[in-house]
């Protein structure tokens, strides 16, 4: 289940049960470029209050090395990364620090559970 900027968590409330995966998008699509608009954070804390446990929650869109912590502090499983690699200027590098920093975020989380 994918939700757009403009769908409330709530749309998936009804079925939440039945859901393994929902991808949050983070920017809109229709242009390059554009922002990563804050309020997914507080939908990626709604869906983590509906969802089984073990369920997996995906952000994408405008995700970068800037915002990965906020994403998973909020409870994403995921981000999806695009533009934040291919558009780098060094996109293997930008690729490993992104994993990198990724791991050790995940690593921080499971050791404060």
């Amino acid at each position: 289940m994918a939700l757009n900027i403009k769908t409330p968590v709530s749309f998936i409330t009804p079925d939440a049960n039945l859901i393994d995966q929902v991808l949050l998008v983070s920017s809109e699509a229709e242009e390059d470029g554009l922002p990563f608009c804050r309020g997914v954070l507080n939908k990626v804390r709604e869906a983590r209050t509906i969802m089984p446990q073990g369920s997996m929650i995906w952000v994408d869109g405008a995700v970068t090395l800037d915002n990965l912590a906020s994403i998973v502090e909020a409870g994403a499983t995921g981000a999806v990364v695009g533009r934040g690699v291919f558009s780098a200027a060094d996109p293997v590098k930008a690729y490993r620090e992104l994993v990198s920093f990724g791991t050790e975020l995940v690593t921080k989380m499971k050791i404060g559970q």
